[in-house]
């Protein structure tokens, strides 16, 4: 194996867990300005006076480690963080789901315009037959959850923890809008429904399908759709929003790709390293280059979303940014991302993008969730910092 030059992670013929290989290079090496750079970690710890804050941040450059760092405590027994303790990231998990029903279209095993019901016959009920597979990968389905309102919500998850159940509430939902007319937010049911599609189409569960396609060649070990028992000691605890929920055990090890992904920013940053030199992992292809670039084609633009109720840039598996108004929820990427920017967020915690023009990938994961709009702003301008900080 050829030698890869410390802080350059190459994406990856080296573990995400290597300390060796995420040595962080200077700035100026990377193209950054380390004074903006600094206002960047300055922002981290300008949080750490709370102390059930924890955090883990991950910035590339052209491959180049600029920031790897984990700050604050994972709450449990106040233990302080490490970039190996496993974070749960809600949606942020979405894109992953997505790019193994993506890579299943690649290999000839379904078709995205395609109905779901050709694969999933029971999905096709109550209006949902002519549902295709690239309407759920844009949200497009008419069908954000099965029930409605607040108990809606409740119902939903509290089936997490149940596959079976969760795929009947599914099957048996009834859409709420014209599928195809509008984008409408899959909460829960976006993940299940690219899992089941993965195990319709190869007889294998989404895990064993990402394990085998992406994260085994990417030596992604600590990343999971759902906290595997045996890693329950390396858990980061949620505090706020949402905490006397995903701090559950049950909950925290149920497989929901919309929800309950456990990973780490390094795991998640060498993902979107992958994903920016075209799908290649050192010598290997895991997708190709056209694969991810019907990904990130915009599914929608300015268009308020019909569950969400704000404008989303949509693609067919991803955020996108490149967004000016801080009413469209690709405002956490950065107001001054480009409109190439792709990625994801997780509750009002957690985003992870990409920036190709800039040749940049961040990942930034926390514990804290706060109430919506200030999470998102703090998003939004920690994205903004880093942007800044290229030359």
């Amino acid at each position: 194996m050829r030698s890869i030059p410390i802080g350059q992670i190459g994406a990856t013929t080296i573990s995400p867990n290597d300390d060796n290989a995420w040595t962080e290079v200077t700035p100026s090496a990377a193209g950054m300005k380390a004074d903006r750079l600094e206002q960047v970690t300055d922002r981290l710890a300008s949080r750490l006076s709370d102390r059930h804050f924890g955090a883990q941040l991950v910035v590339l450059r052209g491959g180049r480690v600029v920031l790897d760092r984990s700050v604050g405590f994972t709450n449990r027994d106040h233990a302080r963080m490490t970039p190996r303790d496993r974070l749960v990231v809600y949606s942020l998990g979405k894109p992953f789901a997505a790019l193994c029903v993506h890579l299943l279209a690649e290999r000839g095993l379904l078709a995205l315009d395609k109905p779901v019901s050709a694969y999933w016959p029971e999905y096709g009920q109550h209006g949902k037959q002519d549902v295709t597979v690239r309407q759920v990968l844009q949200h497009r389905t008419g069908s954000p959850m099965a029930g409605r309102g607040m108990l809606g919500v409740l119902a939903e998850s509290f089936a997490i923890p149940n596959w079976a159940k969760s795929i009947r509430r599914i099957e048996e939902a009834t859409p709420w809008f014209a599928p195809g007319s509008a984008s409408a937010y899959q909460f829960f049911s976006y993940g299940f429904i690219c899992g089941e599609l993965v195990r319709r189409a190869t007889g294998k569960n989404i895990q064993e399908f990402f394990d085998e396609s992406f994260a085994r060649p990417l030596g992604l070990t600590r990343t999971s759709f759902g906290l595997p028992p045996s890693a329950w000691g390396e858990r980061v605890v949620i505090d706020g929003k949402g905490a006397f929920l995903f701090n559950w055990r049950r909950m925290r090890e149920a497989v929901c790709p919309s929800a309950t992904t456990s990973t780490t920013a390094r795991e998640v940053a060498a993902f979107y390293e992958m994903l920016r030199l075209g799908g290649r992992a050192g010598s290997a292809r895991l997708l190709r280059e056209e694969t991810i670039l019907a990904a990130r084609q915009p599914s929608s633009d300015g268009e308020v979303d019909r569950f969400i109720k704000a404008p989303v840039r949509w693609s067919q598996a991803f955020m996108l940014g490149g967004v000016t108004s801080d009413e469209d929820l690709g405002r956490i990427m950065g107001r001054k991302s480009s409109r190439e920017t792709f990625g994801c967020g997780g509750s009002s915690c957690c985003v992870a993008w990409c920036d190709p023009s800039r040749e940049l990938v961040a990942a930034y994961l926390c514990n804290k969730s706060v109430p919506d709009p200030i999470g998102f702003a703090q998003l939004r301008d920690l994205s903004d910092l880093i942007l800044d900080a290229c030359e």
